[in-house]
């Protein structure tokens, strides 16, 4: 008999296709090539339509909304004027990072999966099938096994790349791991429950709980509640808590759920951020690249650096490490203090124990003279944030001028501990009892850039420090005007009892540069300083005034938003629209075979209308419709073949909407410094491909069969008569919940014996490969690349896994008897 032979009632499971009534009349080898063909057609078509659907996910993840927060200054405190808290609207993201890349993005990744179930099940009256699970356990086992091992192989050599969202990685591992023993748990008795399938599908919300929890550190602060002790609940006999055998660095990662890589650097005394590039551009550069789209460039690979528009303390406050630093760089006391009390303050990672040494210098101050020397370690506690030092100063019966000495702090490693940009405080003695004198820290001109949002100025106090005083800070225009190239100011500066510095925050506006002007314009402005003749006794030293130089700075353009026009436009350009002369042949070739694709891409709605809420919806209906002719194609070429349904999900199925996936994997472990973009979210995306791919068409078709009685065909189909039972099930009949003699009266059926085996075999492979990349990590430090074979033996030992799951599975399907039964 041919393949979907309408005269035999078709082939159950497809819905579009045969398209000629007297197909199955054709030569079957003609047949089985145009169906292959067709079925690696509507791959990249899928894959087009996916990436579409991916932009307008990252669209929506990236949306934001104004919300209204106190303004803090640069020690993270709130900013008073007049008593009065002051506010400030900012743009914040709508949705958290960790959930959008759990939730929306994964769905992006892993929606030909995910549709290919539901519709398998929802278009054949609820009946279980095997196309779509079988896609979703070996499109896994291609992510975790076949993707690895090709990143592995792709790194450049002598390098290495380590997963440093680590505790997220665990936490989907462990999920992932679950999901399938869950599976087999399910379909024991192949007959999946209401509660089965509703907790398959409700693992999905929990999962993101807990990575969102993960994203905002909540872990770290219950583990430092739960395992800290008060030390008057020790005794003799109690051990203290184990020290962390982690650095903060890794900590503070692991706490840290989907983080995108990122590093800050210096350059020209200005900090910038590095990050990595987002998984979704990697997918769009490597189908860009397979389409005959523009050639990938190391520039495209490299994300731009972003200037941090902060002061350098508030950029340290943002490290991975814990920045410890002392409160102000100045500090005045009279020689009668006794005791002076120098505050250091911790800022950036607050979740883990930090030490730092200090030691006093002398300077025009004395030891024993002036003061006693010190020095030793100052302990922060997890979430402690300040620390005090305190050193005697001792008073002597003759007259001086201001006398100073030096504390500095210092870091035995500088991987557990980062030193602010205040590790060093001048501490002077006042032998006078008066207000102080006044003037910039800097005697030059300072340089900022157009770009910069602010300047930031030292002011210092000096020869005194006594008393509450205010002083007038006001700008004045030069070549630079208030109001164009920066925000005038004229207002009174606050310096409390023995505060002896002052950071003044002039805000700058990016300007325009003259047609007429040269490559380096700079304007410039003075900020000076006066006594509000209050009778405070405050003296302005001679160095009242201070120059700011503003140097143009070409602000970068803003992505245009894209439009339906251009996306024809592109759609049909060749070479990424360069010039069509630089083309190779296969590039043509890729872009002649995708064009269809990608004028119906065209079609869907640009991003920006509805913050990409329409282009979610609309490619999310086309990639349905195309998953639905994949299936066709898969069912009837497997068919053709003589390839069982289970066969061709793991293998062509599985292989075909994995590719984009593949290509992104490679070029992101090539372009990033680790492997969170490229395998650390592989057990992530495993976990979403059963909790929605078969928990969400699973808890349908479960509510569906609990409420209808069986039909005549359900009883044919599952039931039969005791003496012909379906050959697709299992001989021992004691467990089958389906079957009369068990109790058995309808429910939603689900072929336990290929699928069962196949999650089990699976989940014991998963364990191996995850073992062997912890191991890696442990021993080695990472994950991924290296010197020597380790490399090569551990991307062999992935591919041989890889096989082995293909090989064994297979087996399974053909010969059941052979294998234990599930």
């Amino acid at each position: 008999m041919s393949c979907c032979n309408p005269a035999n009632g078709g082939e159950a499971g497809v819905y579009f296709l045969p398209i000629f009534p007297m197909e199955y009349e054709w030569d079957r080898g003609f047949r089985a090539f145009l169906y292959l063909v067709g079925l690696l057609w509507s791959f990249l078509g899928v894959s087009v339509l996916s990436d579409v659907f991916m932009t307008g996910i990252e669209r929506v993840t990236n949306s934001t909304r104004k919300v209204r927060r106190p303004k803090l200054d640069s020690n993270g405190r709130a900013i008073l004027v007049d008593g009065q808290e002051q506010y400030e609207e900012v743009q914040v993201l709508i949705w958290n990072p960790a959930v959008a890349n759990l939730t929306l993005m994964a769905l992006g990744s892993s929606t030909p999966e995910i549709l290919l179930s539901v519709i398998e099940i929802c278009f054949s009256g609820f009946y279980s099938g095997e196309l779509g699970p079988g896609t979703v356990v070996g499109s896994a086992a291609f992510n975790l096994f076949v993707i690895t091992a090709l990143c592995m192989l792709s790194i450049p050599k002598s390098e290495t790349r380590k997963i440093d969202g680590f505790l997220s990685f665990c936490i989907t591992t462990v999920f992932s791991v679950f999901a399938y023993l869950w599976v087999y748990i399910s379909v024991m008795d192949n007959v999946v429950t209401v509660a089965e399938a509703v907790i398959t599908f409700c693992m999905f919300p929990l999962l993101t709980l807990m990575v969102y929890m993960a994203d905002n550190g909540l872990y770290s602060k219950m583990f430092y509640t739960i395992a800290r002790i008060r030390p008057d609940e020790l005794d003799d006999e109690t051990p203290p808590p184990a020290p962390m055998t982690s650095t903060p660095l890794e900590s503070f990662r692991s706490f840290s759920a989907l983080q995108t890589s990122r590093s800050i650097i210096e350059d020209g005394g200005k900090l910038f951020l590095r990050q990595n590039q987002s998984r979704v551009k990697y997918r769009h550069l490597a189908l860009q690249s397979l389409m005959g789209g523009k050639k990938i460039t190391p520039e495209d690979l490299q994300a731009p650096e972003l200037y941090i528009e902060k002061n350098l303390m508030e950029a340290e406050a943002e490290s991975l490490l814990p920045v410890i630093q002392f409160e102000s760089p100045n500090f005045s006391f009279l020689e009668t203090v006794g005791i002076a009390k120098l505050v250091v303050t911790r800022q950036g990672n607050l979740s883990v124990e930090a030490d730092v040494e200090y030691q006093t210098r002398d300077g025009t101050a004395k030891n024993s003279v002036h003061y006693e020397q010190t020095s030793g370690v100052l302990h922060f506690d997890p979430f402690e944030t300040e620390q005090t030092i305190l050193i005697r100063i001792l008073h002597d019966l003759e007259w001086n001028e201001d006398l100073e000495f030096t504390t500095e702090l210092s870091v035995v490693d500088s991987q557990l501990v980062k030193l602010g940009g205040m590790y060093q405080a001048v501490v002077t003695i006042i032998d006078m009892d008066g207000p102080g004198v006044f003037e910039w820290v800097e005697k030059e001109p300072q340089f900022f850039l157009s770009s910069d949002s602010a300047a930031y100025l030292q002011l210092q106090r000096m020869k005194g420090c006594t008393g509450d005083v205010k002083i007038r800070v006001r700008t004045v225009d030069d070549s630079a005007q208030a109001g164009q190239h920066f925000v005038g100011m004229d207002e009174l500066v606050s310096f409390k009892d023995c505060q002896a510095s002052k950071t003044v925050k002039i805000r700058l506006q990016n300007f325009d540069k003259p047609e007429d002007a040269g490559e380096d314009y700079m304007v410039r402005f003075f900020v000076k300083i006066q006594d509000m003749d209050d009778g405070s006794g405050i003296v302005i030293s001679e160095y009242d005034t201070i120059e700011v130089r503003v140097e143009h700075r070409e602000q970068a353009d803003e992505d245009e938003e894209i439009t339906w026009t251009q996306q024809f436009k592109q759609a049909l350009s060749v070479n990424g629209g360069q010039d069509m002369a630089d083309a190779s042949a296969t590039g043509l070739v890729l872009h002649y075979i995708s064009i269809t694709w990608k004028l119906v891409a065209a079609f869907i709605p640009p991003p920006s209308i509805w913050d990409g809420w329409a282009t979610f919806c609309v490619a999310l209906g086309m990639i349905g419709v195309v998953t639905t002719l994949i299936n066709d194609l898969a069912s009837i070429f497997g068919c053709i073949i003589g390839l069982e349904d289970p066969v061709t999900a793991i293998t062509i199925v599985a292989l075909g909407t994995s590719l984009p996936d593949t290509f992104a994997s490679v070029l992101s472990i090539r372009a990033d410094d680790n492997a969170d973009n490229a395998v650390g979210n592989v057990t992530g995306s495993n976990s979403i491909n059963v909790f929605l791919g078969l928990g969400l068409p699973w808890t349908i078709a479960a509510i569906y069969w609990h409420y209808t009685p069986p039909t005549a065909r359900w009883l044919e189909t599952y039931q039969g008569t005791p003496g012909n039972r379906p050959r697709m099930y299992p001989s021992v009949q004691n467990n089958n919940a389906f079957l009369p003699e068990n109790g058995g009266n309808g429910g939603f059926v689900v072929a336990g014996g290929n699928l069962g085996f196949n999650t089990i075999y699976f989940t014991i492979l998963t364990v191996i490969a995850i073992s062997t990349l912890l191991l890696r990590r442990f021993v080695y430090g990472h994950e991924l690349g290296g010197e020597g074979m380790i490399n090569k033996v551990s991307a062999a030992l992935f591919l041989l896994l890889w096989f082995a799951y293909i090989i064994v599975a297979s087996l399974q399907t053909y010969y059941p008897s052979s294998f234990p039964a599930f």
